[in-house]
């Protein structure tokens, strides 16, 4: 008779055989009516970036999501030009790869408002980091 075991997680594998743990960091902000929000991730050490979601409350017909990468203030990497947001829904950034991201790099957020309420913005992104992600 045959032993059963629980078949392993992706994030069980990765941490056990390449010493990664996920992390999920999340920001929010009140947004600019009519114009421009910026929301930066910036972390100490390299992540691999996997996916995330932006969400935003308060959203009009219109309104768009830019993601890059930044460098100071100079543009490394677009990843998405003015993703159309869905009024008062949940935007989800999926990708099927992972995306390095050098440590000292800035990860960018930017909500475009076209509405004259302030929305108001969450963003998530996953990431893994090498080690236990403390």
């Amino acid at each position: 008779m045959s032993e059963a075991y629980p078949t392993p997680s992706w994030d069980s594998v990765l941490a056990s055989t390449h010493g990664m743990s996920v992390l999920v960091e999340g920001a929010s902000a009140d947004g600019t009516p009519g114009g421009d929000t910026i929301i930066d991730f910036q972390f100490a050490d390299e992540r691999e970036v996997q996916g995330g979601d932006v969400s935003a409350w308060s959203a009009a017909f219109g309104d768009a999501v830019t993601l890059g990468v930044f460098a100071l203030d100079q543009e490394v990497r677009r990843i998405a030009t003015r993703a159309k947001i869905p009024a008062n829904k949940i935007w989800a950034l999926r990708v099927g790869y992972s995306m390095l991201l050098p440590a000292g790099l800035i990860f960018r957020v930017t909500y475009h408002s076209v509405g004259t309420e302030a929305p108001q913005i969450t963003a998530n992104l996953m990431t893994w980091v090498s080690g236990n992600g403390a």
